[in-house]
């Protein structure tokens, strides 16, 4: 008697749980498919009892089976319903607007966007470029040039007239002269200028790499070399001499290409430094020379930039004049 009972127990907590399943996951064609396909027959304590040993045995070993079976069956329905239950919610997280970056959803700061990086590609006339996502633009502190597009800083010195894209009323991005004062504390810009001085000293024993990476960690402490165009004062003037310093560096390292970026960072930074002028028209110019040795022909458009940092130099008539008519007089058996 107890064994029936304790049978038809499970039976009833198996077809229990296949109708609370029902209401919460399963359409009532899939519960009747799965009944109609491993049905269970139900048999009263009192026509149990009527069974002989073996027939109640095989009853019972039925029942169990039967009901394991129905529970089995319901994976695959359960499995493709969860996964329906899953892409709802993540759509729904998607839509939702982000806490880190209020007026773009989730899903729009997936979005793949194009990124114009600070390297010019002199073959079409542009900034190269790189797939990024918006966070990752909106991490780094860029701005969207139009819809799918962002760059930095660079952009709007190239294309001043240019504004940043709002992309929806309730998205303003800040433009760069409004975002010109992050400076780091006291104690950071101590590190930075010890860093800075560290560098110097590589540089004196002509340790270039070594005097490069201090630089870097200096900028590093600065926020990156990206974030140095919204330092102010004093922060400002170091970040300026930072980079004009490791464009040096790469100078004497042959990395003319590098240093060249750095001086045009350095300006970005302060467009009348003449060390960084001067630093760029001898990074350019050796550029230029190695182009001629490999290609037999000048690169006058490169030496015509050359030509306006040295006259750029001449005209402010701080230091560095003689070293630009130095250059301009070798330029004359140039290349």
């Amino acid at each position: 008697m107890e064994a029936g009972k304790l049978m038809q127990q499970e039976v009833d907590m198996g077809s229990k749980l296949l109708k609370s399943i029902v209401t919460d996951l399963l359409t009532e064609e899939e519960c009747s498919k799965i009944e109609a396909d491993f049905p269970i027959r139900h048999m009263s304590p009192e026509e149990f009892q009527t069974l002989s040993k073996k027939e109640q045995e095989d009853y019972e070993v039925e029942q169990v089976v039967m009901n394991r079976r129905r529970q089995k069956a319901m994976g695959p329905f359960l499995y493709a319903r969860q996964n329906d239950i899953d892409k709802k919610d993540e759509q729904m997280d998607m839509e939702k607007e982000s806490s880190e970056y209020p007026g773009y959803t989730n899903g729009e700061l997936m979005e793949v966007v194009t990124f114009l990086s600070r390297k010019w590609d002199d073959k079409h006339g542009c900034f190269a470029s790189e797939d990024k996502n918006v966070r990752w633009c909106l991490d780094k502190g860029y701005w969207e040039v139009e819809p799918g597009t962002w760059a930095g800083y660079w952009f709007w010195d190239k294309y001043p007239d240019i504004k940043p894209h709002v992309r929806s009323t309730n998205q303003f991005i800040v433009p760069p002269e409004e975002r010109i004062n992050r400076n780091v504390t006291a104690e950071v810009f101590q590190d930075v200028k010890e860093n800075k001085e560290e560098g110097n000293q590589f540089f004196k024993i002509k340790m270039y790499s070594q005097a490069v990476k201090k630089y870097d960690k200096a900028l590093n402490l600065l926020g990156g070399e990206d974030y140095t165009m919204f330092l102010s004062g004093e922060q400002r003037e170091e970040a300026t001499k930072i980079l004009s310093n490791r464009a040096e560096c790469n100078i004497c390292l042959d990395n003319n290409t590098d240093a060249s970026l750095n001086a045009s960072s350095a300006l970005a930074l302060d467009k009348d430094h003449a060390r960084s002028l001067l630093r760029r028209a001898r990074a350019n110019y050796n550029v230029a020379l190695q182009k001629t040795e490999s290609s037999g022909t000048s690169d006058n458009l490169l030496l015509g930039i050359v030509q306006e940092d040295l006259d750029r130099v001449i005209t402010m008539g701080d230091e560095g004049v003689d070293e630009a008519n130095e250059m301009k007089e070798i330029m004359k058996h140039g290349p």
